[in-house]
């Protein structure tokens, strides 16, 4: 048997709601698979990427912009 408590749910879950739509940019903020996963694309050629996600031994994840160093090697 269940009772409607008003508080919980006319307080309670709004709270709660505007508090989750701020954990996930905060969680992206300072994890860069989150990042990688919501707000970039796999691509299959290397021409066609921007950045890169590299995976450390260590456990390392970061996203890296890639650049031409063709003018460098000359």
């Amino acid at each position: 048997m269940l009772k409607l408590n008003s508080l919980k749910a006319y307080l309670l879950v709004p709270l709660l709601s505007i508090l989750t739509l701020f954990a996930l940019p905060i969680r992206m903020y300072w994890s860069d698979e989150l990042k990688a996963w919501y707000l970039y694309d796999q691509v299959l050629r290397i021409e066609e990427a921007d950045n890169l996600l590299v995976r450390g031994k260590d456990g390392n994840i970061e996203i890296v912009e890639v650049t031409d160093a063709t003018e460098q090697v000359k």
